[in-house]
């Protein structure tokens, strides 16, 4: 399996760049200390800046799911830059991972149609 189960590299939807971040979400703590130390300080070939890893403030698959769909609002299905999710070692598609890795109960007040909640206004 591998040491991840989400990356999400957002992009500017005006210059259709990356915005100079990742998001990674390890399934074991000890692996994701291992690359942060192993990454952090080391030079960016792009820009020539040096990477800064930290944690985020969101942490597990099914939080990250969740705060992007939020993020994405009504354009969930046609998301400029959706994140790759694993299930093991098989790439899923983002809204099936929304609805196989989410809390039921998230996805009942969830704001998008679709998944159980109302329509946004």
């Amino acid at each position: 399996a591998r040491p991840f189960d989400f990356v999400h590299v957002p992009l500017s939807q005006t210059i259709a760049e990356n915005l100079g971040l990742a998001v990674v979400n390890f399934v074991n703590g000890a692996v994701a200390s291992a690359v942060m130390a192993a990454m952090d300080g080391q030079e960016w070939h792009q820009g020539g800046g040096k990477i800064k890893c930290k944690a985020a403030h969101i942490q597990g698959l099914s939080a990250n799911l969740l705060h992007l769909a939020r993020a994405a609002s009504t354009n969930i299905g046609t998301m400029f830059s959706p994140p790759l999710v694993y299930d093991g070692d098989r790439s899923i598609d983002f809204i099936a991972a929304i609805e196989r890795f989410a809390p039921p109960a998230a996805l009942s007040s969830f704001p998008v149609p679709g998944f159980g909640g109302p329509p946004m206004p």
